[in-house]
């Protein structure tokens, strides 16, 4: 038997000043930046895109959709000259097309609350807005079926518009949405004031020939005197089933509902309210999204804050198609407390929307106020009010807030009324009015997202004092060169920091190495910090030998060595965490490490050789024999002794 030192280690955990190579691998991305092995939830917005703009500089409610082409689609209406823009990009957002498609002129016909939408079938493109060229307020419909380039012309939605009641508010209509089903037939619901010229309802019609006509209109919601129903939001499942959500607000509530059509949008069931507080407060624009395992999910402004943290974006879900909802989650993170009475002043979000991936990720957008910073006299530079981006696995947690806009020297943040769409490779196509210069000069802004962060490290195990390598993956996805901030810590301790230039469209890899020498054992927390996005991994710094992670060398770990002996990366059998040393190979090299560290144990200080080793031939065959032996100590005489196991032979 070989002579056994006893010693006593004291293991001290230190700050690390680690020694790491770097490596910076570019490649390009794909033109629509698919990338499924990225991390969904990680997100880079990259530099904001002007898109479009009035004659004079002032707009809002920017739409967008998207197709299965890499074609985006956004509209508005001009608050001041009245009129309905539309604008396409045929090479996912890079290059714009602007077209005022009605409105304005002498006289001025008003446009407002325009929406669009695609037949992911067909890629036909439809608006919807209301105008008032009759001298009452309708909703208009046009389609084009060449990808934005001409549309037909408008056909009126409502089939009530007003002309018929004394009242001039009575048949008014605001507050559009739609949708377009794979087999072409169009849904759109909108307020109306047909019943009561001063208490909306909300109202819904349907084409079955692809927005040609429409059929008569059925209201929504049950009829209930004195009550304002608002802001509906109109979607369709796989199965067919019409889904609407709308506020109902009446003398002593506002409530968030949801009803469904089984018959194609004929008739609808009693509504199921969707907020979980009872309270008189103001419950703003909600959008529904439907996972593709048919979870409903409904985000909504919710005011039940309003002395904290003012107004909120406010999400739940549902498990049993609309029947009930779970647990309200808010949705935003900030803790800002505005003044009293006033839910805008550094606090307060609004005008939320919703994109759900395919993998029933949850995306959601706001405008949000917690940056607000008004500058002496009002004179810029001033930060009102920006775009902030939120993401959930399961709708029961959200992620860090990330703000979404970004303009290079501008003096002005004034971010309103953002849209989200997802297209089929789960990129993230963004909409939004800024005024980044001039308060008189409002634009469309444009930002796209596609996973953009990574870390992956060669092994989830690592022995005290060997080197981790690992890759840092970053994704450009904005439309101009990038210079980002890179910071990697293990818990709190720095391991490296730098920065690294990154062309638009183009993927980074920074090949990374993280020297444990001086760590204490225990599980490490890795985070990668680029710029407001994070990603984290779970590593174990461990007694080397120990290859499964629970702080002792041990039989177990002697038999997953065993398993992958001989064994290099891509090899069926390849365990990278018993590669102890790190070379790229599971060989004699790992045995003799193992050898000296078996039995030693994380909790206990004691470091023993624990085990006989020889390597002899057998019949023409080198083998390799391990006399593993079991550490018994006797706390009475304070001595160790060894009694002989097992032998193990490795082929």
């Amino acid at each position: 038997m070989s002579v056994l030192r006893i010693i006593n280690v004291i293991l001290i955990a230190s700050i690390i000043l680690p020694m790491f190579s770097i490596g910076l691998r570019t490649v390009r991305a794909s033109a629509i930046y698919g990338l499924p092995e990225m991390s969904s939830d990680v997100r880079s917005f990259g530099t904001s895109m002007a898109i479009g703009s009035t004659a004079d500089g002032s707009a809002g409610y920017a739409r967008v959709a998207v197709d299965s082409n890499e074609c985006v689609y956004t509209t508005w209406c001009d608050i001041w000259t009245l009129g309905l823009y539309f604008a396409y990009s045929h090479d996912n957002g890079k290059n714009w097309h602007q077209t005022q498609l009605f409105g304005g002129g002498n006289p001025v016909i008003g446009c407002s609350d325009s929406y669009v939408f695609v037949n992911q079938q067909n890629g036909y493109v439809y608006v919807v807005w209301m105008d008032n060229r009759t001298g009452n307020t309708n909703v208009y419909l046009c389609r084009s079926v060449d990808s934005g380039i001409t549309f037909s012309p408008s056909v009126m939605v409502n089939n009530v518009d007003g002309s018929e009641f004394e009242d001039i508010n009575r048949g008014v209509s605001y507050s559009i949405h739609a949708t377009v089903t794979s087999d072409g037939t169009v849904y759109v619901a909108w307020e109306d004031n047909r019943t009561d010229a001063l208490h909306p309802d909300i109202f819904l019609a349907k084409s079955t020939d692809g927005g040609q006509t429409f059929s008569t209109n059925i209201r929504v919601n049950p009829y209930q005197a004195l009550a304002d129903h608002k802001s509906p939001w109109v979607t369709v499942d796989k199965s067919g089933i019409v889904y609407v959500a709308y506020t109902e607000v009446n003398s002593t509530t506002q409530n968030v509902f949801l009803t469904k059509s089984l018959d194609g949008g004929l008739s609808f069931k009693a509504p199921v309210r969707v907020n979980d507080d009872y309270g008189n407060w103001y419950r703003g624009k909600k959008e529904i999204g439907i996972s593709q395992d048919g979870k409903i999910y409904i985000v909504w402004t919710d005011a039940r804050n309003w002395y904290t943290t003012g107004w909120d974006i406010y999400f739940a879900a549902s498990l049993d198609g609309g029947l009930s909802f779970g647990t309200n989650v808010r949705v935003n993170d900030d803790d800002a407390r505005g003044n009293q009475g006033f839910p805008f002043c550094k606090s307060g979000q609004g005008t939320p929307s919703l994109a759900i991936d395919l993998e029933g990720g949850i995306h959601i957008v706001w405008e949000d106020f917690r940056n607000q910073w008004f500058a002496p006299n009002w004179r810029a530079p001033e930060d009102l009010r920006d775009i902030y981006y939120a993401f959930s696995k399961d709708g029961k947690q959200f992620t860090k807030n990330v703000r979404v806009n970004y303009v290079p020297n501008a003096t002005i943040a004034d971010c309103s009324d953002p849209q989200i769409a997802i297209d089929s490779n789960d990129n993230l196509k963004i909409v939004w009015f800024d005024s980044p210069y001039d308060y008189n000069n409002e634009s469309a802004y444009y930002a796209v997202s596609a996973p953009m962060l990574s870390v992956n490290t060669s092994k989830t195990v690592v022995g005290q004092g060997y080197n981790l390598p690992f890759n840092v993956t970053m994704l450009n996805a904005g439309f101009t060169n990038e210079t980002f901030d890179v910071t990697v810590l293990g818990n709190t301790t720095m391991i490296t920091r730098i920065n690294v230039d990154v062309s638009n469209g183009t993927l980074a890899t920074l090949n990374l190495s993280w020297n444990t020498t001086g760590l204490g054992l225990g599980k490490y927390i890795m985070s990668v910090f680029v710029g407001d996005v994070s990603v984290t991994t779970s590593i174990v710094v461990t007694i080397p030998g120990d290859i499964d992670g629970n702080f002792k060398v041990q039989l177990q770990d002697l038999v997953f060595l065993a398993h992958a002996y001989g064994s290099k990366a891509g090899d069926p059998n390849w365990n990278a965490n018993a590669d102890i040393n790190g070379d790229g190979r599971v060989s004699l090299q790992d045995l003799t490490l193992m050898r000296s560290h078996y039995g030693q144990h994380g909790k206990t200080l004691p470091h023993a050789r624990l085990a006989t080793f020889n390597v002899y031939k057998l019949g023409g065959i080198w083998h390799q024999r391990m006399r593993i032996h079991r550490l018994i100590m006797d706390w009475k005489k304070e001595e160790y002794r060894f009694v002989p196991h097992r032998f193990i032979f490795l082929y």
